[in-house]
């Protein structure tokens, strides 16, 4: 089982965040965006593999430039920037953070206006289901800095991206799904008696975690009839 784990619950490799990006340069010429501007945690681990609880300070915004056709660059706060050198991503500018008065939108700002102008176009995460991971005056701020580019709605190329697994990916979601599946086949013989709803979501969130989870964010449970 430890054999499993260390095999299926650890990242993917450098080659699949290579796919993931060539992917995304193909699309971005069919939606004809120059760049992906990426901010939120779900995508920007989906474009680096980096996850941290970091992501649970709202005053530290993570940004990643896809330029199309070019290699990705990174704009973090400097806390990160270590992490962020164990990923594939060699492209790394950093800014002292908390700082009210400029969270790395003058560095992000500096990274976009260099980048070549084809299309005129930067996609953002601001479509269905989507949104910023930045306050709403940074996000205004940064495009009074940046005027050579519109910033449009990048969703519909993110969710296309998305919806598309690879054999790595299809893998894992295997993976998770088997232990999922015997975590709650098991839980019958965990809980007893008198037992309170809560109790019995934290021990199936404790086999869960035993068994090569990394994270357990949302359980719902209930009593009664089924």
């Amino acid at each position: 089982m430890d054999d499993l784990i260390n095999k299926q619950s650890l990242g993917f490799t450098n080659k699949e965040f290579e796919t993931r990006l060539a992917r995304a340069f193909n699309q971005m010429h069919i939606y004809k965006l120059d760049a992906l501007l990426i901010t939120t945690p779900h995508n920007f681990r989906y474009f680096s593999g980096f996850d941290s609880n970091f992501w649970e300070s709202p005053t530290r915004p993570w940004f990643i430039i896809i330029p199309m056709d070019k290699q990705p660059i990174a704009v973090i706060p400097s806390i990160g920037e270590s992490a962020i050198k164990q990923t594939y991503i060699k492209n790394i500018h950093v800014w002292s953070s908390p700082n009210p008065n400029d969270e790395g939108i003058s560095i992000l700002a500096e990274q976009l206006n260099k980048l070549p102008k084809k299309f005129g176009n930067i996609g953002t995460e601001i479509g269905n289901e989507s949104f910023l991971r930045m306050s709403i005056k940074d996000y205004q701020c940064l495009k009074e800095k940046v005027r050579a580019f519109s910033f449009i709605d990048g969703s519909q190329l993110l969710w296309k991206l998305r919806m598309i697994k690879s054999l790595e990916e299809i893998s894992k979601l295997k993976f998770i799904c088997k232990i999922a599946s015997e975590a709650y086949e098991k839980l019958p013989e965990k809980i007893g008696i008198n037992e309170t709803e809560r109790s019995v979501c934290s021990k199936l969130k404790i086999d869960l975690i035993e068994r090569g989870a990394d994270l357990v964010l949302f359980m719902a449970s209930g009593l009664g009839k089924a």
